[in-house]
């Protein structure tokens, strides 16, 4: 692949090369582990798949996870275990690559797009106070919203089947609004 580790991936890169690996895809295809597969996404879900539509669940694992790049993950990490959004700490040589110790923050404040942000209340992933951080920190946050369902949660956003009235009208209605001035 290029020297480019990839994470979770279905791609048939590695299968092709000669190795031999167990993905989502090929575990949950299986109609009999089905029911394991549920129990793999529960706590990325939130516990909770009142609005997860589950005929869909093998078109998604077929396609899920797509895959990712080591490096990307591992900078999602940072910025999670650090706290803070910054540039990718290449400890020990951060200070040949950014001229200091630490990797420099990313400086939010600049972003000057209107930003709406949008959270789901059941989602272990990307909570409510990590939103409400992000609100404060964008010098042009339009509203903060969390999407009227308490079930709702991190896969919703993809996958839920009320997304489209929980969720995307409301987005396309605020993009129509920021066009229109």
């Amino acid at each position: 692949m290029n020297g480019l580790l990839m994470f979770l991936s279905n791609n048939d890169a590695r299968a092709n090369a000669g190795h031999q690996f167990l993905s989502l895809n090929s575990l949950c295809t299986n109609g009999h582990l089905l029911p394991l597969c549920h129990i793999l996404l529960l706590p990325m879900q939130g516990f909770q798949i009142s609005n997860f539509d589950e005929k869909t669940l093998p078109k998604i694992i077929q396609n899920f996870p797509a895959g990712t790049s080591l490096k990307t993950l591992l900078h999602y990490l940072q910025c999670v275990y650090m706290g803070r959004y910054a540039e990718m700490d290449y400890y020990p040589i951060n200070l040949q690559i950014y001229h200091e110790m630490s990797p420099p923050l990313y400086i939010l404040t600049r972003v000057e797009v209107p930003v709406y942000i949008h959270y789901a209340p059941n989602d272990p992933i990307s909570t409510e106070m990590e939103a409400r951080t992000l609100y404060d920190i964008f010098p042009n946050s339009q509203g903060i919203f969390p999407v009227p369902s308490s079930s709702f949660s991190h896969f919703d956003f993809l996958w839920g089947q009320n997304t489209t009235v929980l969720l995307y009208e409301r987005l396309l209605e605020q993009m129509n609004t920021i066009r229109r001035n």
